[in-house]
């Protein structure tokens, strides 16, 4: 009995954790549309089972002239969800706004493998190592008063061989390096760190948020 309530527990503090983190992004993602209030929009995402955020940007995306833009890589995930009666009724009841791709999230600025010209709200909810091509797309330039949030598993290398050198395995170097590390890739591309929230599921995980205005780097850390 002392096993099976342990992992319980276990299991309801990784499922905070995530939670919490996923609030962090819904606050952040709601701040950026009033920032960009009356502009054409894109919020890009690598969804969770469940379409949980995409189902509330989904209910205010004509109001708000957002367009939402999914992708999913694993072609075994993306047909299962039209298998699921209650997300393929969310996707055909909102295909005026949400597009759902079978394919990886392309760099920083396309959408339709065009460049687009309006501000975007991006997560990249890798949850896997910060490799240097994860990097590299998510470093990418977009439209003025954007913002990129991206997720990185953050507990070690696990012996991965597409890692920048700074951040290479040994000594603990990725775990206590990461973030700085990250937060110095994206300002030579312009990109201002909002936060960084570290947090733990059945691993560390790093979670950052960029913007690439001073503008919106003030309004998006102010109260207003």
């Amino acid at each position: 009995m002392s096993a099976v309530r342990n992992k319980y527990n276990t299991t309801i503090s990784i499922n905070k954790e995530k939670i919490k983190a996923r609030l962090m992004v819904e606050a952040l993602e709601m701040r950026f549309e009033k920032l960009n209030k009356e502009k054409r929009k894109v919020v890009s995402t690598l969804p969770a089972d469940n379409f949980e955020l995409e189902k509330k940007i989904a209910k205010r995306a004509n109001q708000e002239n957002i367009s939402i833009d999914c992708y999913e890589i694993r072609s075994k995930t993306y047909f299962e969800n039209f298998d699921s009666p209650a997300i393929r009724n969310f996707l055909d009841n909102n295909n005026d706004t949400l597009n759902y791709h079978n394919t990886i999230m392309p760099p920083n600025g396309v959408v339709n493998f065009d460049r687009f010209a309006g501000p975007m709200f991006i997560w990249r909810d890798y949850c896997g190592v910060a490799k240097e091509s994860l990097i590299k797309e998510s470093t990418e330039p977009c439209a003025p008063n954007s913002v990129v949030v991206v997720t990185f598993y953050a507990q070690s290398g696990r012996n991965c061989d597409s890692l920048p050198w700074e951040i290479r395995d040994g000594n603990c170097n990725y775990k206590n390096n990461l973030e700085p590390y990250l937060e110095k890739r994206f300002a030579k591309k312009g990109w201002l760190c909002l936060w960084a929230h570290h947090y733990r599921t059945s691993s560390d995980m790093l979670m950052m948020a960029f913007t690439n205005t001073k503008k919106a780097y003030n309004f998006l850390n102010s109260d207003n």
